[in-house]
């Protein structure tokens, strides 16, 4: 079978959703950061798979018609390798924090004591770590945490923010996204990481029967603007009085509707900045 590699090069900001697009249609996606603004996204498709390759071509001029990305580059690939894996050479163990890594699953690290270690294996999921608004929450989540706290994590893509915060906080986790394809990704990573016994997965939005009002210290959310800003009421209702929560996936041109939005109902605690991307920190009036 002949395979071709297909690439392409983006903002930061579009890394996970071209990744999306490429774990979705293609054989694997890696990514290989090009300096502080770049990055190469490279996935493997065989030559006779013409329909997936429009897939991704769709996928791809959707995106180029909010902002300016590179070209698709494909490439003809020599048949005797196993291009099915070859994506996974552009993956690395990385380090979050002092103490949080991030582990895909075919990679060995010998761990510290201290470390707090999250296995993924690259799926049809939102979520990796590379992204600076997963890697803000991340920090965040660390940052703001106790132990034995009650977290939701509201649009939760790969799991990775609950498998977080399962580690961190060794308590009861609520996880909800409203694609099954990332729930069934989540529920796989969280058995790899051994939380499954500490976060319950739902597939829908919120309000959600089994989500209920009052219930959670934290409430973290990495997820556009707009939906930020259409759930607000139901992501501070869910927060007990005084609670927190942690917001991200707001470019920079959105960061002062966004802020003005929140501070009619609740306290901007912290604005986090990486790149081009904030993170807010909220906390909910005591009633």
């Amino acid at each position: 079978m002949a395979w071709q590699q297909i690439s392409i090069n983006v903002p930061h900001e579009f890394v996970e959703p071209i990744s999306y697009v490429f774990e979705r249609y293609g054989h694997g996606v890696g990514i290989q950061s090009l300096g502080p603004d770049t990055a190469a996204i490279t996935t493997f498709l065989p030559t006779e798979s013409q329909s997936r390759m429009a897939r991704i071509e769709i996928g791809v001029n959707l995106a180029k018609s909010i902002a300016p990305l590179g070209d698709l580059n494909i490439t003809l690939l020599d048949s005797d390798t196993d291009w099915r894996n070859a994506w996974k050479q552009h993956f690395s163990v990385l380090k979050i924090t002092d103490s949080i890594i991030i582990k895909p699953s075919w990679l060995d690290y010998e761990p510290k004591s201290s470390d707090i270690v999250i296995e993924l294996d690259p799926g049809f999921a939102f979520g990796t770590g590379y992204h600076p608004t997963t890697h803000s929450c991340l920090i965040l989540l660390e940052k703001y945490l106790t132990e034995h706290s009650s977290v939701l994590d509201f649009g939760t893509g790969s799991g990775i923010l609950s498998i977080a915060a399962a580690k961190l906080a060794s308590s009861q986790i609520s996880a909800i996204d409203i694609d099954p394809m990332c729930i069934k990704s989540a529920k796989k990573n969280s058995s790899r990481c051994g939380t499954t016994e500490l976060i319950n997965f739902y597939t829908g939005t919120l309000p959600h029967k089994n989500i209920h009002n009052s219930e959670y210290d934290y409430v973290v959310a990495n997820i556009s603007a707009r939906i930020g800003i259409e759930k607000s009421s139901e992501m501070l209702d869910a927060l007990k009085s005084g609670g927190i929560l942690i917001l991200s996936g707001i470019i920079n041109n959105q960061a002062i509707e966004t802020k003005k939005h929140f501070q009619t109902k609740s306290q901007i605690v912290e604005e986090y900045w990486k790149e081009d991307w904030v993170t807010f920190v909220i906390k909910k009036f005591n009633e």
